[in-house]
This record gives structure tokens, sequence and C-alpha cells, in this order.
């Protein structure tokens, strides 16, 4: 029990959430229940993690906070597996890709080769608003 408890505190501390020991988890941002939600995963010590779509509904702050805290875990030697639909997302944090389509890999490589492969190499995101009436 002990060693449960020293485990979770330390995680918790991992987590920058020590300060919300106490706090009852629907309490917390969206961030901090990420955050606690991985610190939770990782009390029994796993080598793999699989993370389902770990920013969506997470403001900017709270996604990049949340990024290095992957990151982190990664450069400790953790395997991540996450879906994402956040290509930026995506190419900050994977070391290879997988574009899926209804259960098929379409595409599997590093991130810079997949943008290579684009034709013309690059993205270009069309914001479109409607014109009143």
């Amino acid at each position: 029990r002990a060693e449960r408890e020293s485990r979770a505190d330390r995680l918790l501390a991992e987590m920058q959430l020590t300060e919300k020991a106490a706090a009852k988890p629907l309490s917390l941002s969206g961030g901090l229940q990420q955050r606690l939600l991985i610190a939770r995963a990782l009390m029994h010590d796993p080598k793999v993690l699989l993370l389902d779509e770990p920013t969506i509904g997470l403001d900017p702050q709270a996604r990049r906070m949340l990024w290095e805290t992957l990151r982190r875990l990664h450069e400790g030697g953790l395997t991540l597996i996450m879906t994402t639909h956040y290509m930026e997302e995506a190419d900050r944090l994977c070391q290879r890709l997988a574009i899926i389509d209804h259960g098929k890999i379409l595409q599997l490589d590093t991130p810079a080769a997949l943008k290579k492969a684009l034709p013309g190499g690059r993205i270009l995101d069309l914001w479109v608003r409607s014109a009143a009436p």
C-alpha cells in the first residue's frame, strides 16, 4: 500500500498535479483531467501507453502542456501509440505516422516523408466564411 501511495504521489508530481491531489476529478479543467488520466494509466508502469485523441477539446495552452508531458514520457522510454485528427500534433509528437481510413492503413512513414510525398509538398488550409444573404 505504501509503495502504491508513493508511486501515486510521484506521478501526480510528474504530471504537475500535486496541488490538486485532493480535488475531485470532475472539478478539474479538461487539461488537468487528461493529465490525471495519464497518471492513472501509468500506475502499473506500462511499457506502452495507448491514447485516443488525448488533446481533443483542450485549449491551446493545455494542449502544449500535454504535448510536453507526452514528450517527456517518450524520452523516458515509454512507447506511445495515439490517434489524432490534428496533423500538427502528429507532426510534433510522432516518429512514425499511419494514415488510416475505414480500418485500412493507407500510408505508413515518418512525418517528414509523408509531407514530402504530398503534391507540391505543401498543405493548404482554407477557411471559408459564408456571406450573409
